[in-house]
């Protein structure tokens, strides 16, 4: 599942677009729609995109979050309460 995506413009006017992924376990999978980069990242992704787009020559970049990891947290959320007060109700 796409978790987010960094896009920022080099000096010379082109976009690059970086995505983390869900990878196995703990880790994410960083994907460079530039260069084709595929790697994981166990610890700070966000900060391993921001040094890579740095190699793009990018300083500033947008970070989009994708909804349907929203929508997941909000599901389980509703879930959860429903369980909850279900619970209570039938004491």
């Amino acid at each position: 599942m796409k978790l987010s995506t960094y896009t920022g413009t080099d000096p010379q006017g082109r976009t690059h677009e970086v995505h983390i992924r869900e990878g196995r376990l703990f880790t994410r999978v960083l994907e460079c729609d530039s260069c084709g980069l595929r790697t994981d990242a166990t610890f700070s992704a966000r900060a391993r995109v921001e040094d890579h787009l740095r190699t793009h020559e990018v300083e500033t970049s947008e970070r989009v979050v994708h909804l349907a990891r929203i929508a997941l947290a909000v599901i389980i959320a509703v879930v959860v309460t429903f369980y909850i007060v279900a619970a209570v109700s039938n004491q």
